[in-house]
């Protein structure tokens, strides 16, 4: 499963053996506020959703999403990462 975590800035993924129960958090996999780079404790960037999914192309895994740039809500630029 993917999902948003509370912090709204996380794009995270938890993994079952069954679609409806079970979950244990997997991990982050796309934090839009560049929160840990270069030791830093306050985020680098405008913080909120990433809209974010996965894809499998040709055998490969890709995660779309976007994020928040020029430290505003209303300036967003598509992502991908393979």
């Amino acid at each position: 499963m993917i999902y948003s975590s509370v912090k709204r800035h996380d794009l995270c993924y938890a993994v079952s053996e069954s679609p409806v129960k079970g979950f244990r958090y997997g991990g982050i996999i796309v934090s839009i506020g560049d929160i840990g780079i270069v030791e830093e404790e306050q985020a680098v960037n405008y913080l909120s959703n990433t809209h974010g999914g996965l894809v499998e192309i040709e055998g490969q895994w890709y995660v779309f999403y976007h994020r928040h740039t020029n430290r505003h809500r209303n300036s967003r630029q598509c992502a991908e990462s393979r």
